[in-house]
C-alpha cells in the first residue's frame, strides 16, 4: 500500500484510485474524518495528524490532479468548518504536497517541497569629512499614511491566498483613487486601465509577460481574477478550477503586488530603496553551490534541524536517489533540485521519513515527511525540492 501517515494514497473505500494528493495542515485534526466531494473525490483526515489526503477514481493530468485536489481538499475543510466547528487550513498546498498517479507508466509517487532562502542586503551611505569625522545622516522621512497602506498590510499578513489577493486589489484601487480619481460615470475597469496608463512615472517593465506588455493588458489580466474573487452570488463565486485555478491566482498575485509597489515607489516615496539579490544572481549562486549535490532518503522521521549532520540522526541506513538528477530554474527566483529512483532499487520495505541534500558527505538541507511515506505498489519515487529566493527587502508574493 502507498500511504502517508498510514492514510492510503492508492485506494479508497470504492476501490483502487487513479490518483491522490496529500497536503500538510497548519494544525492537527481532532478526529478521523472522511468527506466525499461530488462523487469524484474522497478526502480523509486522521485524528492527531496534520496531513490530509484527497483521492479520486477519475483520471487527471498531473497539473489538473494537483489543482482539483486542492479544490476538493478546501471544499472538505469548508464542510468540516461548518459541521464540526473545526477550522483547519492547508499549508501552501501548491508548494508542499505528495502526489500519487496510477495513470502514468510506470506508477509514480512524487514528493514536492520548498526551501526558502531568505536574503537581506543592507545598503547605507557614509559621508566622511576631510578631518576623518563621519557626518550624521538625517533619518529618512516617513511617508504620509493613506488607506492603501492598510489593505497592503492586511494582504501581506494574510496566510490565505484569496484573502490576500482581495486585500491587495483593494490596496491598488485605493492607491489609484488617490492619484487618479475615478471620473463621473466612468466604468470600473475603464478607470483602472486609464489610471494604470496614467502612472507613467512607474517602471512597469518588470511586470511584462508574454502577451501582456502594456499597462492596460496587465490591468485586464489582474481584473479578470479580481472580478471572480469579489462576488458571492450563484454563478459569480470563484471556486478553484470552475473559473480560475488556485495556482492561476497564485501566479497573478506577484504581478498585482509588483504593480502596486512600482506605483507607490514612483508617487509616494522618494529616494528610498532596498538592497536585493537579483534572480539571475540567485540562479548563479544556487548553480555554484548545488551543481554537485545529491539527494538521499531515510526511514528516519526525526524532524529536520539546521544542525543536522547526517541524513539519519538516528543512524538508520539511507539510499541515494541517482536517477534523473537535475538542477534547473523553473521560474525566476526558483531553482528545482530533482531526483528519483525505482522503488525496486531501494532497500526492501523502504519507507521515507526524511529527504536530505548532500554535498559530498555533508547535509546542507533536509525535508521531513510527517508520519512517513510507504511505497507499496509504486514503481518510481521522485522528489522535487525547490530552492526559493526570498528578498526580505521586498513584499512577500509567494503562496505557491
Amino acid at each position: 500500500m502507498a500511504a502517508v501517515h498510514n492514510i492510503p494514497l492508492d485506494q479508497s473505500q470504492a476501490g483502487l484510485v487513479s490518483g491522490a494528493v496529500a497536503f500538510q495542515l497548519t494544525s492537527k485534526s481532532r478526529a478521523d474524518r472522511l468527506v466525499r466531494i461530488d462523487s469524484v473525490w474522497e478526502v480523509e483526515l486522521r485524528r492527531e495528524c496534520a496531513v490530509i489526503v484527497a483521492r479520486t477514481l477519475s483520471s487527471f493530468s498531473p497539473d489538473n490532479l494537483l489543482d482539483d485536489g486542492i479544490d476538493a481538499t478546501h471544499r472538505a475543510l469548508d464542510l468540516l468548518s461548518v459541521e464540526t466547528q473545526e477550522h483547519l487550513s492547508t499549508r501552501a498546498p501548491a508548494s508542499h504536497y505528495i502526489m500519487f498517479s496510477r495513470d502514468t507508466v510506470p506508477t509514480v509517487l512524487r514528493h514536492c517541497d520548498v526551501c526558502d532562502f531568505p536574503i537581506e542586503v543592507s545598503v547605507g551611505i557614509e559621508v566622511r569629512r576631510a578631518d576623518g569625522t563621519i557626518e550624521t545622516q538625517p533619518i529618512p522621512p516617513t511617508a504620509s499614511w493613506t488607506p492603501s497602506f492598510r489593505f497592503y498590510r492586511l494582504a501581506q499578513s494574510s496566510p490565505d491566498l484569496f484573502d490576500a489577493y482581495r486585500n491587495m486589489f483593494l490596496a491598488l484601487e485605493a492607491l489609484l483613487d488617490k492619484l487618479f480619481p475615478k471620473l463621473q460615470r466612468e466604468g470600473e475597469k475603464a478607470w483602472l486601465r486609464r489610471s494604470a496608463t496614467s502612472a507613467s512615472s512607474a517602471n512597469l517593465s518588470s511586470l511584462a509577460r508574454p502577451g501582456m506588455t502594456s499597462a492596460e493588458q496587465i490591468v485586464d489580466y489582474l481584473y479578470d481574477v479580481r472580478i471572480q474573487l469579489f462576488h458571492a452570488k450563484t454563478g459569480r463565486t470563484l471556486i478553484p478550477n470552475e473559473r480560475v485555478s488556485y495556482t492561476a491566482v497564485a501566479n497573478a498575485y506577484p504581478i498585482l503586488v509588483g504593480l502596486w509597489t512600482e506605483i507607490v515607489r514612483a508617487y509616494l516615496f522618494t529616494g528610498r530603496g532596498v538592497g536585493i539579490v537579483t534572480r539571475q544572481g540567485f540562479k548563479l549562486m544556487m548553480e555554484k553551490a548545488f551543481h554537485v549535490a545529491t539527494l538521499a532518503v531515510s526511514s528516519d522521521q526525526t524532524p529536520p534541524n539546521a544542525s543536522d549532520a547526517s541524513v539519519s540522526p538516528l543512524g538508520q541506513a539511507f539510499a541515494a536517489l541517482a536517477e534523473g538528477q537535475e538542477l534547473r530554474e523553473t521560474r525566476a527566483g526558483y531553482m528545482c533540485l530533482r531526483a528519483g529512483a525505482t522503488v525496486a532499487s531501494l532497500p526492501t520495505g523502504q519507507s521515507i521519513g526524511r529527504i536530505a541534500v548532500l554535498i559530498g558527505e555533508q547535509v546542507v538541507l533536509a525535508s521531513g515527511i510527517e508520519g512517513g511515506l510507504t511505497l507499496g505498489g509504486v514503481d518510481v519515487f521522485e522528489t522535487q525540492l525547490t530552492l526559493r529566493l526570498v528578498n526580505r527587502g521586498l513584499p512577500s508574493t509567494d503562496f505557491l
